[in-house]
């Protein structure tokens, strides 16, 4: 089986035989390649998730949870920072005239 894996800006097909690796290892292999081919990454996988968004259990085994064929995309530490400060905060409260100090 083979899984397409994105990271950073790049694309790298991972072969992955029967699938019985857990997901973590795609990103572990993504990150392995990107730093022989082209620019070191100082990092872990924190996450993979699908094009969609949504995360996948980075434990799951890779036959069991992906297609044949599948995009996947490996979230690095900075992907997740920057994900957090995309988020806007629900913890302040919004200017009025009630809460206006003058």
């Amino acid at each position: 089986m083979k899984i397409e894996v994105h990271i950073k800006d790049k694309q790298f097909t991972i072969q992955c035989g029967d699938g019985l690796q857990k997901v973590k290892w795609l990103g572990d292999v993504a990150i392995f390649r990107h730093s022989h081919f082209y620019q070191p990454i100082n990092s872990t996988t924190k996450g993979i998730k699908f094009e969609n968004g949504e995360m996948l259990d980075l434990n799951a085994i890779i036959s069991s949870t992906l297609a044949d064929g599948t995009h996947v995309w490996v979230l690095l530490k900075e992907d997740i920072d920057a994900m957090a400060q995309e988020k806007p905060s629900t913890n302040k409260r919004p200017m009025t005239a009630l809460n206006r100090r003058k």
